[in-house]
């Protein structure tokens, strides 16, 4: 009986976590990156390296506000604002960002020395 209702009981919290989504994109120009992701109404974060050409991708996301910081060296950081939810995504729960970045786009990032 005791395993039936702790059973039950993870089955009703999976679906009271409601629906998680992915977002991926792109940089232009090609360069290797930081990009960091910064939960803009919830605490999150999480960062991953790009290499040039290639996508990044953050998994398992709640729905809301996020702010994608982008640090280059030589060029500093830039930041974009993203809605990850229903009426971002596709049926697949994922939402696809190509960041075309101009030099007005950066400020320079102190703290930051080199790209790894």
């Amino acid at each position: 009986m005791l395993r039936y209702f702790l059973g039950a009981l993870a089955v009703s919290a999976a679906f009271a976590a409601g629906p998680v989504y992915e977002l991926s994109g792109r940089i232009q120009p090609k360069a290797r990156a930081y990009v960091s992701l910064f939960g803009a109404n919830s605490p999150y974060s999480a960062e991953t390296f790009v290499y040039p050409g290639a996508e990044f991708h953050f998994k398992k996301l709640q729905p809301g506000a996020y702010t994608v910081a982008i640090f280059m060296r030589g060029r500093g950081e830039a930041r974009k604002t993203v809605e990850v939810g229903p009426g971002t995504s596709d049926r697949h729960r994922r939402v696809s960002l190509n960041l075309e970045l101009k030099d007005s786009d950066f400020v320079f990032a102190r703290g930051r020395t080199a790209c790894r």
